[in-house]
């Protein structure tokens, strides 16, 4: 292996004269991943390597600044072993930016495109995208529920070890261990899922009920829930602002139809009335020429009784 002596680090990072020594000159771009994949090997899933693993990525990246698959293996590493998302989403970018080749250009065309999918699934509000791949969240959602068993069962048999008629008084220890240390993996898992998904309702119930199976933190636990039923409420609700000025914008229809509906009845109202003030000037006009021909007709039968009389 390159950049390893008997299995340790070819520099040891921790010394404080690291500065002074070098690593071998890195030639070739592609010899770096195949170089450290003694990563495969959980025994040197430690901080310490993980360190020096990212030294090498950057001390080749400073040789070969315009190689992306040299970024794109850089990402990975950063996304997969330290989980540092959000600067592997900033190394991915770099390498959609170098001249990438064609099919590695396919690659991060598809993780972009995957990127955003997650994003708009997990209810992100600024909708770029979410800053973990859909793998990795699957991942990280799995070992979180794993933890959180894990620490429920130490805690179980804990209890029910106390509660024994002879306790065996060496397991204690064990037991509080493993529920501490289960329990705060769980926990930061949970923390780092809900910092890239804010808005994920199945991650804030799933630490809530972390909080209230081990510590009994009720207080923490009902915020979580709470904030989980508001994102479901507005989620299920006609949407925000833009529901609010459909509600205004349809009561504005109605108070229009209403106008409209008062206008033609008070318009048939003024036509009824009209035709009633029509009929009867009508029937006054009538009226008057009937009176009027009666009295001519009485007037005339009068005159013609008088001169029969004078006769």
């Amino acid at each position: 292996m390159l950049f390893l002596k008997k299995g340790q680090p070819y520099i040891n990072l921790k010394s404080e004269d690291w500065k002074t020594h070098s690593l071998p000159k890195i030639k070739d771009p592609d010899s770096v991943e195949p170089s450290v994949r003694f990563l495969q090997y959980k025994d040197t899933h430690t901080p310490e390597m993980y360190n020096y693993v990212d030294y090498i990525y950057t001390t080749a990246i400073k040789r070969h600044k315009q190689n992306a698959y040299l970024y794109f293996m850089y990402a990975n590493f950063l996304c997969y072993y330290k989980k540092n998302f959000i600067k592997a989403n900033s190394v991915y970018r770099q390498a959609r930016i170098s001249n990438p080749s064609f099919i590695l250009r396919f690659v991060l065309y598809c993780k972009t495109k995957e990127e955003g999918r997650i994003g708009s699934e997990s209810g992100s509000g600024d909708g770029s995208g979410s800053e973990l791949s859909s793998v990795t969240f699957k991942t990280t959602m799995a070992q979180a529920i794993e933890h959180h068993e894990m620490s429920r069962k130490a805690l179980k048999a804990f209890f029910e070890n106390m509660t024994m008629p002879t306790p065996v008084y060496s397991l204690m220890a064990e037991h509080l261990n493993t529920i501490v240390e289960e329990e705060s993996k769980g926990r930061k898992c949970y923390e780092d899922l809900l910092s890239n998904h804010p808005q994920n309702t199945s991650v804030l119930r799933n630490y809530a009920k972390l909080l209230m199976d081990i510590y009994q933190d009720e207080d923490t636990a009902d915020m979580l829930l709470t904030r989980a039923d508001h994102i479901e409420e507005d989620q299920t609700s006609p949407g925000g602002e833009h529901g609010q000025d459909h509600h205004e914008h349809k009561e504005k229809e109605d108070d229009y139809e209403q106008q409209d509906t008062d206008n033609i009845v008070g318009q048939q109202n003024d036509d009824d009335t009209n035709n009633m003030q029509h009929n009867l000037t009508l029937d006054s006009i009538t009226g008057q020429s009937q009176s009027k021909s009666h009295h001519h007709i009485k007037q005339k039968k009068i005159k013609k009784k008088k001169k029969k009389e004078n006769r």
